[in-house]
């Protein structure tokens, strides 16, 4: 197997930095830290970064909806802040999966906040330009027939989109649920990989699953007005993804996602 090697930038956003690697189609994702993380505010002070754990956990998550064959751009976890992901094109809107009434739409619609609902709720929404003199990017929600009569999806995608987003509702509700965590909604990006030996594509999800794409309510606590905002330290602990000792342990290599190196994290800036 050819080692992959990071080459070109050729995409940076807030969070994450895009490469392009020695091996066709598949591109290098770099996750950064971000100036404000509740990392440095927990009592875990021996990882200092907030993009090694969302990393740490994206990975775990994603590599295991592959043993589900859940389609995702995962390949593989680098390092400790990279992963191999396929090449995508990536679809101009995102959808949010809602299991409680939560957001400005629910809140429009004067649905009590954050009641149980019947079955999950898929939101598909578009950064849109707003009027006039404002130009600043805003959400807009909009539905399934904008995008097939715009042309801009077909019929089928639609329904594969959905089909994805349900099975990934399950897996998350239930992988949460082990570390008594409630997924309240979460948010995916989706696109189409292109299938070079079949001449096909595929609908895939891109982008990452971490607790910055996930609202998550504690499970121990009881339903209430305010939940405690969970830090992406507390969420991997949750998941079992840190060593119970606070010493140079590394992660268990056979577990999908899984850190190669030690914890002990010391903030690396891109």
């Amino acid at each position: 197997m050819t080692t992959l090697t990071k080459g070109k930038l050729i995409l940076e956003g807030a969070r994450k930095k895009l490469y392009q690697s020695n091996e066709p189609g598949v591109f290098v994702m770099q996750f950064k830290d971000e100036e404000k993380s509740l990392i440095e505010l927990s009592e875990q002070r021996h990882v200092d970064g907030s993009g090694t754990v969302n990393n740490a956990i994206s990975a775990f998550i994603m590599g295991k909806m592959g043993e589900l064959n859940i389609p995702t751009h995962f390949i593989r976890q680098i390092n400790m802040r990279e992963q191999a992901v396929y090449g995508m094109d990536m679809f101009p809107f995102t959808i949010t999966i809602r299991n409680y009434a939560t957001g400005r739409t629910m809140q429009h619609l004067g649905v009590v906040e954050q009641s149980k609902l019947p079955y999950p709720l898929i939101e598909y929404h578009m950064k849109a330009l707003g009027n006039g003199s404002d130009q600043e990017l805003r959400e807009e929600l909009i539905t399934p027939l904008h995008l097939t009569s715009l042309g801009w999806l077909h019929e089928f995608e639609v329904g594969e989109i959905e089909r994805i987003a349900l099975r990934v509702n399950d897996f998350l509700t239930g992988l949460f649920a082990g570390g008594r965590l409630i997924l309240v909604s979460y948010t995916l990006k989706l696109g189409r990989y292109i299938v070079q030996d079949e001449d096909d594509f595929r609908v895939m999800i891109g982008d990452e699953i971490t607790p910055r794409t996930c609202e998550l309510w504690d499970g121990g606590e009881e339903i209430r007005q305010k939940h405690r905002y969970l830090s992406e330290i507390e969420v991997a602990n949750r998941l079992g993804l840190l060593p119970k000792q606070t010493s140079d342990k590394a992660f268990d290599n056979n577990s999908p996602g899984a850190l190669k190196e030690p914890l002990n994290i010391t903030r690396e800036r891109a």
